[in-house]
């Protein structure tokens, strides 16, 4: 575990980010967009804030990016927000753009994914997963375990701890967690399956994730999610079910079809056409079962001018750096995750130049 010292360094810093939000500021949430793990950190930060501050936040909005970018900055003057609040945001260390932001707000970052260097100035608080804990993976450390871990130190949370095992089943940190999730199973009578995406914690991750593949859904998941009673108030949400519902039977459909995948060593390349976003889900899934030690890439077509691409690797090649440098040199595009899960969205006219690239590189990390 991390030092006492290093703990107490960390609560220190998210209690003068609380302390220093007064009555005439403008607070903004901005979370992963379609993302449990997102959705469920931006709950339980909302619930810690009011709990604490004794006031609600002002302005909560998912996020399709990977970085702050200009369109945010604009954001954050068209809003009038003074403090900001990422959670589980793969924010880029851009050098101009990190320094510019601060100008216009004070910025609180609580993440997981990988970053480049801390980022912790006057004006920005960045509590990472691995700046808390060094012993523990930050990919295994889900954002909303870490937003619930770090609140839990200002204030009861222990009615959130389903909302936090929610988000962590979704986000492959069950492993990491089972005791804890062992332990709000036994709290809540849920029993115990081999597999956790049978209990009900995981049915409730399952639901939740469907909401949100829906983009015209995206938002409202947040809000049913806020205004849930319990943890059966999701599973009896009628838009939630009819949600999961329909993916389950086109992701069934996916799967069954995997013959269609092109092959490229141990590089699996599956492009789907479908309305909703189902790339990150089909790819999971592929990566468990189907093709575990192999690297799944999966390219899901919704028909738009932008393509959402997934990757897994379960147990070797590092599929954030791969996506990261397929898509270099590609205009508008963005990349970014962890180790053994990553994505990246880019324009349907470079998709051709990417798979080029995807492969090229591909082939070059696996020489080296």
């Amino acid at each position: 575990m991390c030092t006492f010292f290093m703990n107490q360094e960390f609560i220190a810093k998210l209690k003068l980010f609380l302390n220093n939000i007064n009555e005439s500021d403008r607070v903004g949430l901005f979370y992963h967009a379609f993302c449990t793990d997102g959705v469920c950190s931006a709950v339980i930060t909302a619930k810690a804030f009011e709990k604490i501050a004794k006031r609600r936040i002002d302005f909560i909005e998912q996020l399709p990016v990977f970085e702050i970018n200009e369109q945010l900055l604009t954001l954050f003057k068209e809003k009038r927000i003074t403090k900001a609040i990422f959670v589980d945001l793969s924010l880029k260390q851009n050098e101009f753009l990190m320094k510019k932001a601060p100008e216009i707000v004070d910025i609180l970052i609580i993440d997981h994914h990988e970053f480049k260097e801390d980022i912790n100035s006057e004006r920005i608080s960045f509590l990472h997963a691995s700046l808390w804990n060094k012993e523990i993976k930050s990919h295994a450390y889900p954002a909303s375990k870490l937003c619930y871990d770090l609140f839990s130190y200002l204030t009861n949370m222990e009615d959130l701890d389903w909302i936090a095992s929610v988000g962590l089943i979704s986000d492959r940190g069950y492993k990491q967690w089972k005791e804890f999730v062992k332990g709000v199973m036994e709290k809540y009578g849920f029993e115990e399956k081999g597999d956790v995406f049978e209990t009900t914690l995981g049915k409730i991750s399952q639901t939740v994730g469907s909401g949100l593949r829906f983009n015209e859904y995206s938002r409202e998941v947040f809000k049913i999610l806020y205004s849930a009673k319990d943890y059966g108030t999701i599973l009896k949400n009628e838009l939630l079910v009819r949600c999961n519902d329909i993916l389950s039977k086109e992701l069934k459909c996916w799967l069954e079809n995997t013959d269609k995948a092109e092959k490229h060593g141990d590089l699996v390349y599956y492009v789907i056409n479908s309305e909703h976003e189902l790339a990150s889900p089909i790819s999971t899934i592929l990566s468990v079962k189907e093709f575990y030690g192999k690297t799944v890439i999966v390219v899901c077509d919704t028909g738009g001018e932008v393509i959402k691409i997934s990757a897994r690797n379960q147990v070797g090649l590092r599929v954030n750096d791969l996506l990261r440098k397929a898509v270099n040199g590609i205009v508008d595009a963005d990349a970014g995750g962890h180790v053994p899960a990553a994505s990246c969205k880019i324009k349907r006219d470079d998709l051709s130049k990417f798979k080029r690239q995807l492969f090229d590189v591909y082939d070059q990390m696996v020489k080296d």
